[in-house]
């Protein structure tokens, strides 16, 4: 299991949880309390995995991951937490003799368990965004557009797991109306689990792409999983919005799934037409002769654009209010953030990549205009997880570049270095490759220069934007 002790664990700010700690208790059953009985009837005043973030009045959730056991904080957070949610294991154990605790068996699963009660409780709809790419930029239109005409609440930054979820539901408020739950995958069943927690009554995939291919082996697989979310969706007579535009999902027929279609080809029942990129690499479109620009850069923003239109109107927000919701909203961290040092133009997509989000990140890199004189520079990190399918899908991004307009590519990783095996050096002005990445920033700050117009993408755990870091330094 991934990382779960309170070291890298969140908390959510505002309001007081919707339950009481008594209401919590019955949810999580079977739970046993032992401290001041009077906090029984008292909310907490936020839900808390990391000691070192927890606020006054919070319930503090000890969990067990891979580096870290928050049962080793637990007496730490007693002067400011309600309470502890702690394993019998550790109490007894460990035989505190004061503060506030609930005991039960498994401390995450009690967690899911508050989040979904939350969510009951709550009673009002909620939107899961799930898919290959583009998810959390379109939860963050998503959340834009309905912004404009409901009280909207949803997932913080990429909070999209299986604690990242139940810690967004535990934040639900009774003045919202409306929610929107990101859903990540990379193992089957998990978005079924997700599911089950969050009890969504939409459901969107942005589309279905080569993702996490050392699990899910193939296309197929990867559709299985994220068709979990619209197998819940079947089965609770729920709606989904499907993106026609995507051809794995254009292929299937739904059965008696309530769907909802949108997309920028002919059919669509929430149908874009598409008009340009502009001088800054944003698309344009328009629906209903409603013209729209989005001000994230990226031909496929369009799509996660129109997605957040379509389920705007479910929800009766106007297309002119869906536009100003649209053309407020900005990126996300590390997701087409552009960014301008010493004359140098910087897009900064570092945050993750897959074959589909690479290929569409490189056509941005084209698309966007450059200065005269300079040149489009490509710096690229591994694409992981793809087991098997990893050499193939670098030699892959490697002939897409022999395809584009690009001026240079230099390389970081092991499985990188198929990728600069395929490209065809003798047109561009550099292509190197690293496998160490200070070498790498070390380059890649001496090449540039002003006027450059420069994608640094590749997957989280490469960290790219250590070098927009070292250019930033050295600039």
């Amino acid at each position: 299991m991934p990382d779960a002790g309170n070291r890298g664990g969140k908390h959510l700010d505002g309001a007081s949880v919707i339950l009481t700690l008594e209401e919590i208790q019955a949810a999580i059953s079977p739970a046993t309390f032992a401290g001041e009985p009077s906090r029984h009837k008292i909310s907490p005043a936020g839900i808390a995995t990391d000691s070192r973030q927890i606020k006054d009045g919070e319930l503090f959730f000890a969990l067990s991951g891979d580096k870290f056991d928050g049962h080793d904080f637990v007496m730490s957070v007693q002067a400011r937490a309600l309470a502890a949610v702690v394993e019998e294991s550790w109490f007894e154990k460990t035989k505190p003799v004061s503060g506030n605790f609930l005991i039960v068996q498994d401390s995450l699963r009690a967690l899911q368990n508050c989040g979904r009660a939350v969510r009951r409780a709550w009673q009002r709809p909620i939107v899961a965004i799930g898919g290959s790419n583009g998810k959390t930029t379109t939860k963050e239109l998503v959340f834009s557009v309905l912004s404009q005409a409901r009280q909207t609440h949803r997932t913080l930054g990429n909070l999209n797991n299986h604690l990242g979820v139940p810690l967004t539901l535990g934040g639900l408020q009774q003045s919202h109306e409306v929610a929107v739950i990101e859903m990540g995958t990379n193992h089957f069943g998990e978005i079924s689990r997700l599911c089950d927690i969050a009890e969504p009554d939409y459901g969107l995939i942005t589309n279905i792409g080569r993702e996490h291919l050392e699990y899910f082996v193939d296309l197929a697989g990867v559709a299985r999983a994220e068709f979990e979310l619209f197998d819940y969706l079947t089965e609770h007579h729920s709606t989904a919005l499907v993106n026609i535009d995507d051809p794995t999902m254009r292929a299937k027929t739904w059965g008696n799934l309530p769907t909802i279609t949108f997309g920028f080809s002919e059919g669509a029942q929430v149908r874009g037409v598409h008009a340009t990129i502009d001088e800054d690499g944003c698309p344009t479109f328009s629906v209903n002769d409603v013209f729209m620009r989005v001000p994230i850069p990226g031909a496929h923003n369009a799509i996660n654009a129109l997605a957040a239109v379509a389920v705007g109107l479910q929800f009766g927000v106007s297309l002119q209010q869906a536009r100003a919701g649209i053309e407020s909203c900005r990126p996300v961290s590390k997701r087409m953030q552009v960014e301008r040092l010493a004359g140098v133009t910087i897009i900064n997509d570092a945050y993750n990549a897959n074959p589909e989000s690479m290929r569409a990140a490189l056509d941005s890199l084209v698309a966007m205009p450059v200065a005269k004189g300079g040149r489009r520079v490509a710096v690229l990190g591994d694409m992981l997880e793809l087991g098997e399918a990893s050499a193939p899908s670098h030699r892959e991004i490697g002939e897409t570049i022999n395809q584009l307009k690009i001026d240079a590519v230099f390389a970081f990783g092991e499985a990188a270095r198929e990728m600069v095996k395929t490209v065809d050096a003798n047109r561009l002005a550099a292509v190197e490759h690293f496998n160490d990445k200070r070498k790498m920033c070390d380059a890649v700050c001496q090449f540039l220069q002003s006027g450059d117009l420069v994608l640094v993408k590749g997957s989280r755990g490469m960290a790219m934007e250590e070098v927009i870091e070292a250019f930033r330094r050295a600039s």
